[in-house]
């Protein structure tokens, strides 16, 4: 750099100012150029205009000085102060990603935060995991009669069998009168045989659990589990692929009532399913 005279007189201050003009020119020449990098190359592939360049932050290799060296003496020169700003600043630190929880932050509606809190309770007390379009009126009945002891000819809440358990839920939550045995329920006419591949929530699942006769049944819930009435252990959930139940399967069936209610469940399946 060249030494700077002391100025004395009016032509000593012209020459001071020119000497200090002539000191200064690389280091305006090294921050056009990096500017006019940024500029030609920002323009060239369309990506911004000119007037956003100011914004950029040059590549290493793009001749500019080193922001820490500074390439303009400290002032307020507009363009040039945000483009020294932006190097030294560097890019904006990315923080943690912020989780939301729909559940507190109200996205999520009333009447839909009530159906999840519905499923979930039925699922825990069925130790099954519903879906959330299973009839409402359907998981309460079968609630309403767990635990119910076992006996033979029973039909009421001191003591019920398994035909006459699935004649007073259907009764009570369809208006369905089915027939009093496991025999001629079989024999209904508006009862449907279902492939066991396409099991549904209220179908009726029937068993051989003596000889070759069908004599037990009970209500699918899902998920693989049943409600009926156990002659050891009375109303209950059980599973259709614990041995004794897998061995004696025979047949689903179901009833004209529950076509039409699984087709409407399967309209509504975005307005209620759990996620």
């Amino acid at each position: 750099m060249h030494r700077i005279p002391t100025p004395t007189g009016e032509s000593g201050k012209f020459k001071w100012s020119a000497a200090l003009l002539i000191s200064l020119l690389p280091l305006i020449s090294a921050c056009s150029s990096g500017v006019r990098f940024l500029s030609d190359a920002a323009i060239a592939d369309g990506s911004k205009s000119a007037p956003e360049i100011d914004s950029f932050r040059a590549p290493p290799d793009a001749g500019v000085s080193s922001p820490k060296q500074g390439c303009l003496p400290d002032a307020d020169t507009g363009p040039a102060e945000a483009f020294t700003a932006v190097m030294e600043a560097g890019p904006a630190p990315r923080g943690p990603i912020k989780k939301t929880d729909p559940e507190r932050d109200g996205t999520i509606p009333e009447e839909k935060k009530a159906d999840r809190r519905f499923y979930a309770a039925y699922s825990e007390i069925f130790g099954v995991a519903l879906t959330g379009t299973e009839d409402r009126r359907l998981l309460r009945e079968l609630k309403r009669w767990l635990g119910v002891p076992y006996r033979w000819g029973g039909c009421s809440g001191q003591g019920v069998d398994c035909s006459c358990l699935v004649r007073e839920v259907y009764k009570k939550v369809y208006g369905t009168d089915m027939k009093r045995t496991v025999r001629t329920m079989l024999d209904q006419k508006d009862l449907e045989p279902v492939d066991q591949s396409e099991l549904d929530f209220g179908d009726l699942v029937f068993f051989r659990t003596r000889g070759k006769r069908i004599n037990h049944m009970g209500i699918y819930l899902a998920d693989g589990a049943f409600v009926h009435a156990s002659r050891s252990s009375g109303v209950r959930v059980s599973r259709l692929d614990a041995p004794y139940y897998r061995r004696g399967f025979a047949r689903v069936g179901r009833h004209k009532n529950m076509l039409l209610k699984n087709a409407s469940s399967r309209l509504h399946v975005g307005k209620l399913i759990i996620q």
